[in-house]
């Protein structure tokens, strides 16, 4: 009679060498995929018209440190611009008041009529002042994290749950 030993902590390197490779390509696809999903809009604008700090949407998206426990592998992909998620989920309508100033400004875009009997929108020349505005709220997200992650994990044979 033979006996076999196997040393757990050669099986959990082995294990975690196998997971690594069958992973990785998931979240590469996952990242490509996000980039192209992602809005392509130059930067998220402010209040004021001008663009939020940071890098745009799509080229801020990167996968995180690949993590080891006993029995997972984790790696996300993130983007950590703080708008990402007001885009990737659904936000609610909601009131805006200004945190430091008197009123909140804004340069609205009028119509008016031409000739030919269509509209055109112009930019006037002076601001509007408000004390509050409605947001009407973000009523399409772009799921441009999920929709590319379920693609890849399911092309490469992993099944995906939630949302």
């Amino acid at each position: 009679m033979s006996r076999v030993v196997l040393n757990p902590v050669s099986v959990q390197r082995v294990a975690q060498s196998a997971g690594r490779r069958a992973v990785q390509p998931v979240v590469s696809q996952t990242v490509s995929g996000s980039k192209r999903m992602a809005p392509r809009s130059p930067a998220h604008l402010s209040g004021s018209r001008t663009p939020k700090p940071g890098p745009r949407l799509s080229d801020a998206i990167h996968a995180g440190p690949m993590r080891f426990t006993k029995w997972e592998i984790i790696q996300d992909v993130i983007s950590p611009n703080d708008y990402s998620m007001t885009i990737h989920e659904r936000s609610k309508p909601h009131v805006i008041r200004p945190k430091t100033a008197k009123a909140l400004k804004f340069y609205w875009r009028k119509r008016r009529r031409l000739r030919s009997g269509g509209y055109r929108r112009f930019r006037p020349s002076e601001a509007s002042y408000f004390d509050q505005v409605r947001h009407p709220g973000n009523r399409r997200p772009v799921k441009f994290l999920t929709v590319p992650l379920k693609t890849a994990a399911q092309l490469h044979g992993f099944k995906t749950f939630g949302r």
